[in-house]
């Protein structure tokens, strides 16, 4: 607006303008314009276009997803988290692999185990030559010797004996434990658990318990029991105590047991299955006065059960050789002290150089006064019966009279 415009005026002139820019009149006018103008016209509709164009097809982009590179990060940040902890993990078991006291853990480990059967009233010492660690949760222990104090030369010997700390029954409230025995090509494996409100009472009891047996040789314990049986007080032993200090037996073991204590609420009450065979069973008396030829067992069967802590041997238990064939059957009850009372019935046939020897030995040290049954071979030897009932201590029991 000039100087010399007046209000009503410079009014009507920006009216005027607006007019002119509108659409409608610009399109008119262009249609009157001539050819240059009209060409200058649809350059700047084109360029008009094209900036509308562009501006709606840059609003209907999806923005950047800044989440992406977030939920990137956060892995990133998880996987870095992993790495770090399984390295500080394997980083603090090699740490302690070369660095814990494993010959201080190995003498604790040979005092307390003689400790305990000290307490138990069994003298035998116990060497283990290496200990190393099993994993985490484990050791393992080379060169195991247990030696009967009683008798020297009865040893026994174990490759490895390893034992670990299972994590897995933690999740159902049980400590479990697990131990292999390797000897040759025979090996033992067992696996306990133990509910842990019973372990922190201070009063351990087992849930249940899976032994297994497979070509594990029973040389080395029969040696030791019969190692034990050298040093007894009971009178009646010392009629057989020569026959024993020259008897070796031995052969391997197979099969299962299974101990199950979950329903029961007194340690010493268990029930379970026991099914063994004894593959290769000898039975050996090493003398010149006896003359008693090598027995070689073709069936040594034991079928057992645990009813309650007692053991009930069944009737297909049997130990069959050429010239001894022993039949038992009947149940071994648990007593004070942790002895057993015996109530068994045995039927023993003993033939030839055996019937011959020790056939009236065996029934005086049972103390049996029935007649032994007597019955003719074909070969012309014969064979003494005995089927009797046996009460009492395991280690002293008698045939029952009655």
């Amino acid at each position: 607006m000039s100087l010399s415009q007046s209000p009503k005026e410079s009014h009507e002139l920006d009216n005027s303008e607006n007019q002119l820019e509108s659409p409608a009149i610009l399109s008119e006018m262009s249609n009157h314009a001539p050819e240059g103008e009209k060409s200058l016209s649809a350059v700047k509709d084109n360029q008009t276009f094209i900036s509308e164009s562009g501006r709606r097809s840059f609003d209907s982009q999806t923005p950047p997803n800044v989440f992406d590179a977030t939920s990137l990060w956060s892995k990133a940040w998880w996987l870095r988290l992993g790495g770090y902890a399984a390295l500080a993990v394997g980083s603090f078991v090699i740490f302690l692999y070369f660095t814990f006291p494993f010959a201080i853990l190995k003498e604790t480990l040979v005092a307390a185990v003689s400790e305990q059967m000290r307490a138990a009233g069994l003298e035998m010492r116990i060497n283990i030559g290496s200990l190393r660690p099993n994993w985490v949760t484990g050791v393992v222990m080379q060169n195991v010797t247990i030696t009967n104090l009683r008798d020297s030369d009865a040893q026994l010997k174990f490759e490895d004996v390893s034992t670990r700390f299972r994590l897995l029954p933690l999740f159902l409230g049980r400590a479990g434990f697990s131990l292999e025995i390797r000897q040759g090509k025979g090996s033992f494996v067992a696996s306990v658990s133990l509910p842990i409100s019973g372990l922190l009472q201070g009063a351990p009891k087992l849930s249940e318990g899976d032994f297994v047996f497979k070509n594990f040789a029973i040389d080395g314990f029969v040696a030791q029991g019969l190692g034990f049986l050298k040093g007894s007080s009971n009178p009646t032993m010392g009629l057989i105590l020569p026959l024993i200090s020259v008897t070796t037996a031995g052969g391997n073991l197979n099969g299962r047991m299974n101990l199950d204590g979950s329903e029961l609420t007194v340690p010493e009450r268990l029930n379970g299955k026991v099914e063994l065979d004894v593959k290769g069973m000898f039975l050996h008396i090493a003398d010149n006065v006896w003359q008693i030829p090598r027995q070689e067992f073709s069936s040594a069967h034991i079928d057992a059960s645990i009813d309650a802590g007692a053991i009930v041997i069944g009737p297909s238990t049997r130990f069959v050789a050429p010239d001894l064939d022993v039949g038992l059957g009947g149940r071994l009850t648990p007593a004070r002290g942790g002895a057993l009372d015996a109530a068994l019935k045995l039927k023993l046939s003993m033939r030839r150089r055996i019937q011959q020897n020790i056939g009236n030995l065996v029934p005086a040290v049972l103390k049996c006064l029935q007649p032994l049954r007597e019955n003719a071979l074909p070969d012309g030897g014969k064979e003494m019966v005995l089927e009797a009932k046996l009460n009492g201590p395991i280690v002293s029991m008698v045939c029952d009279q009655s």
